[in-house]
């Protein structure tokens, strides 16, 4: 499942506390899934942050989370696209029971949907700032697990 270490340590990585601050500021109990899997998705800059819509699937465990880390695909003028982490609450989501199988049926891999949503900058990270070294977390983060490359670890 991926309510594991990986989408924590993401979030981690975070230049500010914000974003840890919103997820476990309260509660250090809270949860997040991931999906890595954009679907129709979109993005749109705006000020602030990006508002986003679409549809993340296979997204296991979320029903019991109350935190998604959702891939945002960005184009650009040249080059390859951006990937970009969003975080998003689920409050903010809606989550679509779509997860009908015998095998792995407690994964409850389910869809997230966004539509809308606001994601400001201190929930967003660059997966290209993830590569090995230094991450914008680093500096409230110092431990060296935090400079892995993100898909050596994963």
């Amino acid at each position: 499942m991926m309510i594991d270490s990986s989408s924590t340590r993401q979030i981690d990585m975070e230049k500010e506390r914000e974003a840890q601050e919103h997820v476990w500021g309260n509660d250090d109990g809270q949860l997040v899934a991931s999906c890595l899997v954009p679907t129709q998705a979109r993005a749109e800059r705006t000020t602030g942050g990006y508002r986003i819509s679409g549809r993340w699937p296979f997204s296991s465990g979320v029903s019991i989370c109350q935190w998604v880390l959702v891939l945002l695909v960005q184009p650009v003028k040249e080059g390859p696209p951006d990937r970009i982490f969003a975080l998003l609450n689920l409050a903010d989501c809606e989550v679509e029971d779509t997860w009908f199988v015998t095998g792995l049926a407690g994964t409850g891999s389910n869809d997230v949907i966004a539509r809308d949503v606001f994601v400001p900058d201190s929930h967003l990270l660059r997966v290209n700032d993830l590569n090995g070294g230094p991450t914008p977390g680093s500096a409230v983060n110092a431990e060296h697990i935090y400079e892995l490359p993100i898909f050596g670890v994963f």
